[in-house]
């Protein structure tokens, strides 16, 4: 289990976004995300602020597990 570095509670789960195809991870928390698995506190993204910018709703239904 990997706990989150921004929050320090929430667990960082491995996940794809469905309608890329692309492999993201999220904190189950505080929706901090990553699109590389190498997860710092200097390198996570809002996990909306991705989706905005893929043109995607900032939604946990547009995740599927790997």
């Amino acid at each position: 289990m990997t706990v989150c570095p921004r929050c320090q509670q929430g667990e960082i789960k491995a996940m794809v976004l469905r309608k890329m195809k692309q492999p993201i991870w999220v904190c189950e928390e505080c929706d901090a995300a990553w699109l590389s698995n190498e997860i710092s506190f200097n390198s996570f993204e809002d996990y909306g602020i991705i989706m905005e910018r893929m043109g995607l709703p900032p939604l946990w239904s547009e995740l599927s597990e790997p």
